[in-house]
């Protein structure tokens, strides 16, 4: 009786995804999807909330990815690199959107996927995202990184390569229109005064 051997495919390195993406190979840009598709993912999620065009952008994130990966200087730096496409696609994605909105175009966005979260969850994230989408685009994406995905001061500046004294001032901006707005909501006040005596 013939044996029946398994064949497992050996994963690529960053050097080897980015030299095959360069080459149009197939199985390195899907690779590059493998490896980095859960994180830019929820980044994504996280700057944008709840979304229905949410899968949209993720895919441009990587579509844009492929057809600039020719100015990635480092491969062993692709991770980080790939952080600031997602940043500069959802940053374009949302100016886009506020520009849409103002012919009409577009209408809002759906509801948060609520069905995963926590009853404190579901009652505050429609609100936070709320209070979010009030930030210029910009300011939202230095909020998330900061204080959704906890990112240091530098890792912000790195991924939104920009200073880190131009990411304070952003964070310092978001953090006031967040708690301007979020001061006018009962539920995100009172969530604002336990995050504080806590």
């Amino acid at each position: 009786m013939a044996e029946v051997v398994k064949l497992v495919a050996r994963e690529l390195s960053n050097s080897e995804i980015v030299a095959g993406v360069l080459n149009r190979d197939a199985q390195a840009a899907a690779a590059l999807y493998e490896r980095f598709s859960g994180h830019i993912n929820r980044l994504v999620w996280r700057i944008l909330g709840g979304d229905d065009e949410h899968d949209d952008v993720v895919q441009q994130v990587f579509v844009n990815a492929l057809g600039s990966m020719g100015k990635l200087k480092d491969p062993q730096a692709l991770g980080g690199w790939l952080v600031g496409v997602a940043i500069n696609t959802v940053r374009r994605e949302i100016r886009s959107r506020k520009a849409r909105r103002i012919f009409h175009l577009v209408p809002g966005t759906s509801e948060l996927p609520l069905d995963s979260l926590d009853p404190d969850q579901q009652l505050l994230a429609p609100r936070f995202y709320a209070a979010v989408s009030r930030m210029r685009a910009s300011d939202r994406i230095v909020f998330t990184l900061r204080l959704v995905e906890g990112y240091t001061l530098g890792e912000c500046a790195a991924a939104c390569r920009c200073s880190l004294a131009t990411i304070k001032r952003k964070l310092a901006r978001a953090r006031r229109v967040f708690f301007k707005y979020a001061r006018m909501d009962p539920v995100l006040a009172s969530w604002i005064g336990e995050v504080r005596d806590g």
